[in-house]
């Protein structure tokens, strides 16, 4: 009798000391980004592979075994213009509309430079090189917007732990980062 056995893994939560020296509160990391496939999302491929195309995973793991190519299931409509190419869509999901009645929620927006610069910053604090969309959730941090909300007493002043998802990515190097850098006029 075959056990189902997810895809994912789990992946550990952990204290950034660097980066709760930036923010000036408790800063947790979700490394995501220690996924087998190097991202969150093998999460969504392989709930979409147990419920949307079958009723069992092994159906999924027959289409990566049987396709030479890479299997690609888009979280998103259409593609983007900026350097955090995993990041944009044209909805949103109904899940995310409910946790959205559910939570107090602030939408920010950060520049491809301040994502580009997240990246450079906590592959030198953490030693974890990631893509432009997961350095655009840690510019939370490097570019102060949790200080800023807080200044605007829209977050606590003294706020519990904070936890950045590190969605990780496997597109990217050490030579690309200093090709986005170069192309949006970071050196």
């Amino acid at each position: 009798m075959k056990t189902e056995q997810p895809l994912h893994v789990a992946t550990p939560v952990r204290q950034s000391l660097a980066l709760t020296k930036v923010a000036g509160t408790s800063i947790y990391l979700k490394l995501d980004s220690s996924q087998p496939t190097g991202s969150f999302k093998i999460r969504g491929i392989g709930h979409l592979c147990k419920t949307g195309l079958n009723e069992s995973i092994e159906y999924g793991q027959q289409l990566v075994a049987n396709n030479p190519g890479w299997i690609f299931v888009s979280p998103f409509d259409d593609p983007l213009i900026c350097v955090a190419t995993t990041l944009g869509l044209v909805r949103v999901s109904a899940q995310t509309m409910k946790l959205v009645d559910e939570h107090t929620v602030f939408s920010e927006v950060v520049t491809d430079q301040e994502a580009v610069r997240a990246v450079e910053c906590f592959v030198d604090d953490e030693k974890i090189l990631v893509e432009p969309a997961c350095g655009a959730a840690l510019a939370a941090v490097y570019s102060d917007i949790i200080k800023r909300l807080q200044a605007e007493g829209k977050l606590a002043r003294h706020l519990g732990p904070v936890v950045v998802v590190v969605c990780g990515g496997n597109n990217i190097s050490m030579e690309q980062l200093q090709r986005l850098k170069k192309q949006l006029g970071m050196i």
